[in-house]
């Protein structure tokens, strides 16, 4: 219980615990991956449930397609702890009805949880040629979507539905 309990206050613990807590936290660990790898630049953060790298990698494809920069890092984390065992369908809810995750296909029925943790370092392919890199993906574009109110609540509680009138 200890290893996951919750943390004791500021004023008892002093500023270097503080210090070092700040640097875990997941709104400031991209800045801190810049500055400990020597990079500058922009850090953006970018947190959307499940969504979190993919919105990574679009908004790093605009930056780069408008000339905002040279080549840009994107990732994303999911790590969960302690690691869940076992899959629970029920209808209507997020969860595949396998347990397996298949976006964009027909045959997706939902979400499967994991663990995982992914980087990506994007740069535009006529650069990436020209610094002799060694290419293991193109990217023909990228897009955003929130499904919002048309899409499926995490929560157990359904939202009153109301419809929007202009």
């Amino acid at each position: 219980a200890a290893l996951y309990g919750t943390p004791p206050d500021r004023v008892s613990v002093g500023p270097e615990a503080i210090e070092h807590g700040l640097a875990w936290s997941p709104d400031t660990m991209t800045s801190n991956a810049l500055y400990y790898i020597g990079l500058t630049g922009e850090a953006v953060t970018v947190t959307t449930a499940c969504a979190g790298f993919h919105y990574a990698v679009h908004l790093a494809c605009q930056s780069l397609l408008l000339g905002q920069t040279d080549m840009a890092i994107a990732g994303g984390a999911m790590v969960r702890l302690p690691h869940p065992r076992g899959h629970l369908w029920e209808e209507g809810r997020i969860l595949s009805r396998d347990g397996h995750c298949r976006p964009f296909d027909a045959a997706g029925t939902g979400a499967a949880l994991s663990s995982g943790v992914v980087t990506m370092l994007l740069k535009p392919l006529a650069q990436a040629v020209a610094d002799r890199d060694q290419v293991e993906a193109g990217g023909k574009g990228s897009a955003s979507n929130n499904n919002g109110f048309s899409g499926m609540a995490y929560g157990r509680a359904e939202p009153e539905r109301t419809t929007r009138k202009d």
